[in-house]
């Protein structure tokens, strides 16, 4: 008998939209409990193999018909005149994406929830090291590949640990036992209208809740009452990180709690917002009693989760890939950056490239190169107001640097060397949630095999 048999009450699972990395992570524990999973995504997917492998059997495509199944999950991204969920509900019993997960969660005695509009995946994949060198197996799911777990991470523990998505407010319909919230801000306002709709819903999601909230981010402190547990950098809280220092590999701090310096932690991983990640990371594991030398080791850890400040290639051509599409992140993780370098930006969808619009601008126009890649509409139609190319337009009109936009990779490829060879770059930064790392990937592949080859001539020369 496995954890759902009692609740479900199923055999066999369709995912529609298997190939996103919350569903292929869901896929992946319905596997583990031994249910025949089926799936299908419109384009083909990097974890399609791996799956398979474990026994799942997809196609690529949206069909008309689903195989016989007990239950059918989809996600709120799917259409509703989508064929598969039009067939599902008419014959299957279907759940949302957030809805089957609320059903897993229900099954642990333990659930950890982390949400904020940025740094959900690293905080989670932090907190599972720190759960895993504690002994206590958790299993946990988090929205990107992290460098140990990947996706997802099955445990025999009694802990759950999940990303709590605000998209649709989908974070509402799941209940951890304590809730992350890292910060909020004013992303996916197509779902929300407004920033304040948005904080509102971030501050019900906590209600009945053991609440850990970042003191330092003003719209999530406006949310704090009494019984919540705070943590920072610059404010009064109840966990704090002093005497923060730059390390070669990343950042080391000090925990304090409660004004009592508790430990020394020796972060590997870059970026000074990564402290936040860190010091929540710490607050979870001591509220759930894990040794601090677990704690410790746990966050010390972290190698990282690709997509995350990756490094694709370091030779004489650096070359690095970040999932920043939101202008606070863009600017985050830019600031204090040696500025000879380029930088490849790809829009994330027109709705929030739109409504963001003038923040997008404040956050590239002071980028000496800058291409700006053709726009990742995910589930949207084409809008020139909220495009790339309307975006490019703007920040050229800035008139501070060599700006372009291109609209695929050959173009993408010409524009990378023209910039390389006038400012005489030495490192390239592919940013953006879409399908812009897989162009990454390419053009590192290809860098590194055209760096061997000229060093291989070199090498035959001087024989």
């Amino acid at each position: 008998m496995n954890r759902l048999d009692n609740v479900l009450k199923i055999k066999s699972v369709f995912f529609i939209g298997i190939g996103g990395v919350s569903m292929s992570g869901l896929a992946k524990y319905s596997l583990t409990l031994g249910l025949s999973v089926f799936g299908s995504d419109k384009t083909d997917f990097p974890e399609r193999m791996k799956l398979e492998n474990l026994g799942a059997k997809i196609r690529v495509g949206h069909g008309e018909k689903i195989p016989p199944v007990d239950l059918v999950v989809y996600t709120s991204a799917i259409p509703d005149d989508n064929k598969e969920l039009l067939y599902a509900k008419k014959y299957y019993r279907t759940i949302l994406r957030c809805d089957f997960l609320e059903t897993i969660r229900k099954c642990f005695s333990l659930s950890i929830g982390v949400s904020g509009s940025h740094g959900k995946t690293t905080c989670t994949s932090m907190i599972t090291g720190v759960f895993d060198k504690g002994n206590k197996s958790p299993t946990a799911f988090i929205g990107g590949e992290d460098i140990r777990y990947s996706n997802f991470k099955s445990g025999n523990g009694d802990a759950l640990i999940f990303e709590s998505c605000e998209y649709k407010k989908n974070f509402l319909k799941i209940n951890p036992d304590i809730a992350v919230i890292l910060n909020i801000d004013d992303d996916h306002l197509d779902s929300y209208g407004s920033l304040e709709k948005e904080i509102e819903a971030f501050k019900e999601y906590k209600n009945g809740k053991k609440a850990i909230i970042n003191i330092d981010d003003k719209n999530a402190e406006s949310i704090i009452e009494n019984e919540d547990i705070t943590f920072g950098i610059k404010t009064k809280a109840d966990y704090t990180a002093k005497n923060i220092k730059k390390t070669k590999n990343g950042y080391s701090f000090t925990v304090s709690k409660h004004g009592k310096a508790v430990c020394r932690i020796n972060m590997q991983a870059e970026g000074r917002f990564n402290v936040y990640n860190a010091l929540a990371s710490f607050v979870v594991g001591d509220i759930c009693g894990i040794n601090i030398n677990d704690i410790k080791a746990g966050i010390e850890d972290f190698r990282g989760v690709k997509r995350r400040n990756e490094t694709l290639l370091d030779r004489e051509l650096k070359i690095i890939a970040d999932y920043a599409h939101h202008p606070k992140e863009i600017k985050n993780y830019l600031y204090g950056m040696d500025k000879n370098r380029v930088v490849v930006f790809q829009p994330h969808t027109y709705s929030r490239t739109r409504i963001l619009m003038s923040e997008f601008i404040n956050a590239l126009s002071k980028e000496r190169y800058l291409i700006i890649f053709d726009t990742y509409p995910a589930r949207e139609k084409y809008d020139y107001e909220g495009s790339a190319e309307k975006l490019a337009v703007k920040v050229i009109e800035k008139g501070k640097g060599n700006v372009c936009f291109v609209k695929n990779y050959d173009e993408l490829c010409g524009s990378i060397n023209q910039m390389i060879s006038r400012g005489n770059c030495k490192e390239i930064i592919f940013l953006g949630a879409g399908d812009i790392y897989w162009y990454a990937l390419r053009y590192a592949k290809e860098s590194e095999i055209k760096g061997s080859e000229e060093k291989e001539s070199k090498q035959k020369g001087k024989k």
